[in-house]
């Protein structure tokens, strides 16, 4: 009796965690990414930028530089806002205590919303050189209206060397496809122009790829129904036994 209840004290806990644990591993021929974002512009006296709804909650945004972006699907596309610059006080103090999501959205609620929404990408197809994601974007502020419009999408490796810039869409949502895994190996210019177009088939929209976050496996898949079956079959088992006796 003691032994079956040690044995089902130390295996239970794997069984009811196996199926949950499998959706967080990467997807065959795919690699983790970093992401990263730079504004071009300047911003009006007592005005800060910040990035709402990244894996910290949110993060300020200065204007241009490189600002490494950390995100995750369940925290839902990003948004860059205009703010008063005293609230970027509180938004450091909510990312201190690790603030719920709701905490950023009532602080930045009162500021101006920069363009549309940002879907954030997490891997790469593993044949791609690149090792990182950069949205470059240009802003401009007029009164109480602000713009952000993405420039480029950059794909860099871990050297910092640009194997493949596209070109923006505008306004439109920043979220990144995948690198070909043919992109070119010549470094290119960040103020290089756009690359001609070719008959090739077009790269997929954003959002398109596989996995709706770039192919990301965090938070995907429903858990597998069957994993449970042998912690019940040895409860079952335990139970007969003790009946006998």
């Amino acid at each position: 009796m003691r032994r079956w209840t040690l044995v089902l004290a130390l295996t239970a806990p794997s069984l009811l965690l196996s199926a949950p644990s499998s959706a967080d591993l990467l997807a065959p021929g795919f690699k983790s990414v970093r992401t990263s974002i730079r504004v071009e512009g300047s911003l009006p006296e007592g005005k800060s930028l910040v990035l709402n709804r990244t894996f910290k909650g949110a993060d300020e945004v200065l204007a241009n530089q490189v600002v490494p972006v950390e995100w995750h699907p369940a925290n839902g596309p990003m948004q860059l806002v205009l703010i008063d610059a005293s609230a970027v006080t509180n938004i450091k103090k909510a990312v201190a205590v690790r603030a719920e999501a709701k905490v950023f959205d009532e602080i930045v609620q009162k500021g101006t919303k920069c363009g549309s929404e940002i879907m954030g990408v997490r891997t790469l197809p593993d044949t791609s050189p690149a090792s990182e994601v950069r949205w470059v974007y240009s802003i401009h502020v007029e009164g109480a209206l602000c713009n952000a419009t993405l420039l480029r999408t950059e794909y860099l490796t871990k050297a910092g060397e640009v194997v493949q810039s596209d070109t923006g869409s505008g306004s439109g949502s920043g979220g990144a496809p995948p690198v070909p895994a043919t992109a070119p190996n010549a470094a290119a210019s960040t103020n290089a122009p756009a690359p001609a177009a070719s008959s090739a088939a077009p790269a997929p929209a954003p959002g398109a790829v596989p996995g709706g976050c770039g192919a990301c496996g965090i938070g995907e898949g429903a858990p597998d129904p069957t994993a449970g079956w042998p912690l019940l079959a040895a409860l079952g088992l335990l139970f007969a036994r003790r009946r006998k006796r």
